[in-house]
């Protein structure tokens, strides 16, 4: 919680410079250096197409500076450390944390906010498949029914065939 609090504070650098620090106040100053960084959402270059989330987080930090924390999953969640298994792809999305948005200049693709419309775009593409698999589920469910219906026409004496109009 600390740190989704820091991401969402303003800047905290109060003048507070190590050479003015006592050594025992130095853990200050990392902790500001932290707090001051933000968090960002970004598609990475399409260099990295192909690596796994571990040695892209590792060759964006070493040519950056920039944290990768999380990314989408094919299935549209935002998953923490994927880790190895993760393979970045054109339309991946990545979160990030960096001192400020310049530094995301190298390994994003495009300035801006056009990383929220794939992140958006795979949303949606698996709505539409959950969508699809619903609709299928339900049509496999609705001829056993209607069969089940079938054989009970001659329950309670009534013969109800003519009600029914089965394809």
């Amino acid at each position: 919680s600390t740190l989704i609090i820091n991401l969402a504070l303003p800047d905290l650098r109060m003048g507070c410079e190590e050479e003015d620090m006592d050594p025992s106040e130095l853990w200050m100053v990392e902790y500001i250096k932290g707090a001051n960084k933000e968090l960002y959402g970004l598609q990475l270059n399409q260099s990295y197409n192909g690596n796994n989330f571990s040695k892209a987080a590792y060759d964006v930090y070493n040519s950056s500076g920039v944290m990768l924390i999380a990314a989408q999953d094919e299935n549209g969640t935002v998953v923490m450390n994927p880790g190895s298994n993760y393979i970045v792809r054109d339309n991946s999305v990545f979160f990030c944390i960096a001192n400020d948005e310049d530094s995301l200049d190298e390994i994003r693709r495009a300035k801006g906010r056009d990383w929220l419309l794939a992140y958006d775009e795979t949303r949606s593409a698996v709505a539409v498949k959950k969508d699809i698999e619903r609709r299928r589920k339900a049509s496999e469910m609705a001829r056993p029914a209607l069969l089940a219906l079938l054989e009970l026409k001659g329950v309670g004496g009534a013969d109800h065939s003519n009600e029914m109009d089965v394809d």
